[in-house]
């Protein structure tokens, strides 16, 4: 059934672009995997198809398989097309021109349109989150942050936030400087 999915998944991808009029040579079905260490910090991420015309200019394409995110929700699907951009432009010197997520299950898409200000701004959102992360590593403390979600969480049972106690925190895992790392967030769909 996953197969299925899948190649009905890109033969949808294709169409899709076909119908845009699209001139570039895509990548190959399978995800382009890409990884680059700043400052020690190491972001990776896969994209699902990354078209590159003959002049270089560069296409992220990540399909989804639900349906447009409402405008509350646009802006995790901005920080992944973000952080794809970014890493793209440090690997590659160059920054891609367009990512665009494709939702599958209405033929929508949300694009973006990257600049050099936009992501050097985004470079030291993500290293201050990730120093946020190591300072809250080295202590211990992970505060929680109940939502709407919690309702379904398996793991209430041991949250604060409902009176539970978390397992002891492991130490040193965090040990080789640049083994630690950011993935590329996924959004739902």
């Amino acid at each position: 059934m996953r197969l299925l999915r899948i190649s009905l998944t890109v033969a949808i991808a294709f169409v899709i672009a076909a119908a845009s009029g699209l001139r570039a040579q895509p990548s190959p079905p399978a995800r382009t995997h890409l990884v680059i260490v700043v400052d020690g910090l190491r972001l990776r991420g896969y994209v699902d198809r990354l078209d590159v015309t003959p002049s270089g200019d560069m296409r992220v394409v990540d399909y989804k398989t639900g349906s447009t995110p409402r405008e509350a929700f646009e802006a995790q699907a901005l920080f992944q097309m973000k952080f794809y951009a970014l890493v793209l432009w440090r690997t590659r010197g160059v920054l891609p021109r367009r990512l665009k997520l494709i939702y599958l299950a209405d033929r929508d898409t949300l694009s973006y349109s990257p600049d050099e200000h936009e992501l050097t701004k985004f470079e030291h959102t993500l290293r201050a989150m990730w120093t946020a992360i190591e300072r809250a590593t080295a202590l211990g403390e992970f505060r929680a942050s109940p939502g709407r979600m919690c309702e379904w969480c398996h793991h209430r049972i041991r949250c604060p936030a409902f009176g539970g106690t978390p397992p002891p925190f492991p130490a040193g895992a965090v040990t080789e400087p640049g083994a630690a790392g950011v993935d590329a967030p996924r959004s739902a769909g």
